[in-house]
C-alpha cells in the first residue's frame, strides 16, 4: 500500500492544499515556506504527533488530512475491504477539532441510488417492496432477514459495480465504527529529524532504530538458538524459586529464607497500618537483560561511542541503520506474505513503510550528499516511499521531477502553496531534448529550483560579467541563480522547465544582428530570439535583448582567445570603466 495524494486543511501556515505523491517525494523551497509543516501532516495522521491549538490556521477551529491509498495488496485489500473502491484505492481522513481528540473517517463508494444503500434495506421488509428491488429475481421466497438482504444487495453491486453509478461520500462514523484506532495499521513511520544525535538512535532501549533491529534479530535467536532458550528457561526458574508461591498458587518451600526474613523484618513494622509485604519476582525476557551490559562502539581506527565522533559520522551511521532497517522490513514482509498464504489473517497493521526525512544532507560534504540521494533513491524503489526536505541541489534529478514538489508561502493570507509537474516534460517526439537538457543540469544549475528568480544568459562571458557590473552598481542579489543555456538554442528548453513549475525568470540573450552579418545570417539570428519570446509565459518570465551582444554592450572588442569571459571581466574591471546608460537600464531591468 503507499500514498497517491494528500490533501491537507488548515494545518499550521496550510490553509488548503493537495499534492500527488510519488514514491519519492522532494520538497524544496526557501525557508519558512511549510515544507516541514506538511512533513509533519504526514505524521499527524500516522499518530506520530499529537495536535494542539497551535496547529489550527488563524482562527479555524476544525483541521483534517487525507490520504488516498493505492497499489493495495491482497492483505490490504481484506483488511480495508469496506472502503476499497473499485479502482482498488481507500481514502481516509484525520479531523481534529478544538479542544477535542482526533479522529479518523473513510471515504465510502457508495450507488447514487439511494435504494441500493445499505441503510435503505429496512424500507424493503414486505415482498411487495422487494419486488421493486433489481435483484428481486435472485431473492428466495418467503420470510428473508435485514443481513440477507444486505448481503444479496452486496453481491448484486459487486456483480453490477460497473453499470452502477456511484458516489464517494466521507462516512459519519469513525473509520471501521470505532475512536481512536490505531494508525499504525495503515503501515510504519520511520522518521529522522533534521537534528537528531546518533547516540540515541544507537540506543538499546525505548523506540531507538538500533532497538528495533536489535529486537528483531533477538526474536529470531530466540527462536533458532538453544543456548537462548535454555538461558530462558534457567532464568525464569531462578526467578520462580524466589517467589513465595509457585506458578500454580502452592507454597514455594524452597524459597530462600533471606527473603522470607525481610519480608518479615519490613512487616513487623507496617503491623500498625494493618499491612504486610510480598515481594514478587518476574522474570524478564533473556534480551531485556543482554541489554543491560549492551553498548554500541564505533571504529573508525580508534574504537569510541559515537557522541566521540564528528557530526558527519554520526549522520552517516544514522542513514545506515535506516538502510538497514529496510532490508529487515523488506524480509519481514516477504515472509509473512509467504506465511499467510490464502488463509492468512484478514486484519492487522499493513506491510507498507514510510520513510520521513528532514534536511538528511545536513553535516555531509557533496560527494557524500549525492551519495546518499542514491541510497535514499534506491531505498524508495524496494517497496518504500520516501519523503523528503532538503535545500541542496544535489537532491534535485530532472530524471525524478515528478518527484521535485517546490514549496512556497507568498503571504500569510493564502498561506502554504505548492507547485509540482505530474506531466511528462516533453512529448515522446522530443525524447532528444529532454535527454540533451538532463545533461545540461547538473547541481550548480539545479540550484535554481531553490532561487526566488533565475537568469537564463547563453554563454560564460554573459554570466561572468552581468552579476560583476550588478555588484558595482550594488544591485546584486544572492537569491538569484545565474544558468548558462550553452547558446541560443538551449534556452528555450529551460523556459520550457521553468514554465512547468512556475519558476520566475528572466531571459537574456543576443539579438545577434551584427553588421558583418549576411542576410540569411539576419534571417536564422531572427528566427531564433522569434523561438525564445514563444515559448516565455509572461506569468513567470521576461526578456532583455542585448542588441548584438554583450561584448557590443560593455564596448568591449574581444579576441579570438578562449579566454573572452576573464578578457571581458579585465576590461570591465579597469580602473575609470563606466557603465554606459543603455547596459546599466537593462541590468537593473534583470534585477527588478
Amino acid at each position: 500500500m503507499k500514498i497517491k495524494s494528500l490533501e491537507i486543511s488548515n494545518w499550521r501556515s496550510i490553509k488548503s492544499l493537495q499534492l500527488e505523491l510519488q514514491d519519492l517525494a522532494i520538497f524544496i523551497g526557501q525557508n519558512n515556506n511549510g515544507k516541514s509543516n506538511i512533513l509533519n501532516a504526514l505524521l499527524f495522521f500516522f499518530g506520530e504527533i499529537k495536535h494542539t491549538e497551535h496547529d489550527f490556521n488563524d482562527c479555524d477551529t476544525e483541521l483534517y488530512v487525507e490520504i488516498t491509498f493505492c497499489c493495495l495488496d491482497e492483505f490490504d485489500q481484506n483488511q480495508f475491504q469496506k472502503y476499497v473502491t473499485a479502482s482498488g484505492e481507500i481514502k481516509v481522513r484525520k479531523v481534529a477539532q478544538k479542544g477535542s481528540a482526533a479522529d479518523l473517517y473513510g471515504y465510502l463508494e457508495l450507488p447514487r441510488d439511494v435504494n441500493l444503500r445499505e441503510d435503505a434495506m429496512s424500507g424493503f421488509t414486505t415482498a411487495e417492496k422487494r419486488s421493486e428491488l433489481p435483484f428481486a429475481d435472485q431473492l428466495p421466497a418467503g420470510r428473508i432477514t435485514q443481513d440477507q438482504l444486505k448481503s444479496y444487495l452486496a453481491a448484486h453491486i459487486e456483480a453490477n459495480r460497473a453499470a452502477i453509478p456511484m458516489e464517494y461520500q466521507l462516512e459519519t462514523t469513525p473509520f471501521f465504527g470505532a475512536r481512536g484506532i490505531g494508525q499504525s495499521m495503515f503501515g510504519e513511520i520511520l522518521y529522522i529529524p533534521a537534528v537528531t544525535v546518533a547516540a540515541s538512535e544507537l540506543a538499546v532501549k525505548g523506540s531507538s532504530m538500533f532497538n528495533k533491529l536489535y529486537s528483531r534479530v533477538a526474536t529470531k535467536i530466540s527462536e533458532t538458538n538453544p543456548l537462548y532458550r535454555q538461558a530462558s528457561a534457567a532464568l525464569a526458574a531462578l526467578v520462580s524459586s524466589m517467589n513465595r508461591t509457585n506458578p500454580d498458587g502452592s507454597p514455594n518451600t524452597e524459597r530462600p529464607e533471606e527473603l522470607t526474613r525481610l519480608e518479615e523484618l519490613i512487616g513487623a513494622q507496617m503491623e500498625a497500618w494493618k499491612s504486610k509485604l510480598e515481594i514478587e519476582f518476574t522474570a524478564p525476557h533473556v534480551e531485556d537483560a543482554v541489554k543491560l551490559e549492551t553498548s554500541v562502539m564505533v571504529f573508525d581506527g580508534k574504537k569510541t561511542d559515537i557522541d566521540r565522533k564528528g557530526n558527519g559520522l554520526q549522520r552517516s551511521l544514522v542513514f545506515a541503520l535506516i538502510k538497514a532497517w529496510a532490508v529487515i522490513m523488506k524480509e519481514e514482509r516477504e515472509k509473512r506474505r509467504a506465511d499467510a498464504g490464502e488463509d492468512g489473517p484478514k486484519r492487522g497493521a499493513s506491510h507498507s513503510t514510510y520513510f520521513i526525512f528532514e534536511e538528511p544532507e545536513l553535516f555531509l560534504h557533496p560527494q557524500a550528499q549525492r551519495e546518499l540521494f542514491t541510497s535514499l533513491k534506491e531505498l524508495s524503489q524496494a517497496d518504500n516511499q520516501v519523503f523528503l526536505t532538503t535545500h541542496s541541489s544535489s537532491f534535485v534529478n530532472l530524471e525524478d521531477h515528478k518527484s521535485i514538489v517546490i514549496v512556497h508561502k507568498n503571504d500569510f493570507e493564502e498561506g502554504t502553496t505548492i507547485v509540482q509537474c505530474n506531466d511528462d516534460l516533453y512529448h515522446e517526439e522530443d525524447a532528444r531534448k529532454l535527454f540533451g537538457l538532463q545533461l545540461l543540469i547538473n547541481p550548480e544549475r539545479s540550484e535554481s529550483f531553490f532561487a526566488k528568480k533565475v537568469v537564463i544568459v547563453e554563454g560564460p562571458t554573459d554570466k561572468a560579467v552581468i552579476p560583476f557590473l550588478a555588484k558595482s552598481l550594488n544591485i546584486f542579489k544572492h537569491e538569484y541563480s545565474f544558468i548558462e543555456a550553452s547558446g541560443k538554442e538551449g534556452i528555450p528548453l529551460y523556459i520550457h522547465l521553468f514554465n512547468c513549475f512556475k519558476i520566475k525568470y528572466v531571459v537574456v540573450y543576443d539579438k545577434d544582428h551584427q553588421a558583418h552579418k549576411t542576410p540569411a545570417q539576419l534571417e536564422g539570428a531572427t528566427a531564433s530570439s522569434q523561438l525564445i519570446e514563444d515559448k516565455i509565459d509572461a506569468t513567470y518570465g521576461t526578456s532583455i535583448l542585448f542588441d548584438n551582444d554583450i561584448e557590443e554592450e560593455i564596448a568591449f572588442i574581444p579576441s579570438r582567445s578562449k579566454y573572452k569571459p576573464f578578457e571581458a571581466l579585465k576590461h570591465v574591471s579597469a580602473t575609470g570603466y563606466t557603465i554606459p546608460t543603455q547596459l546599466e537600464q537593462k541590468l537593473r531591468a534583470i534585477y527588478a
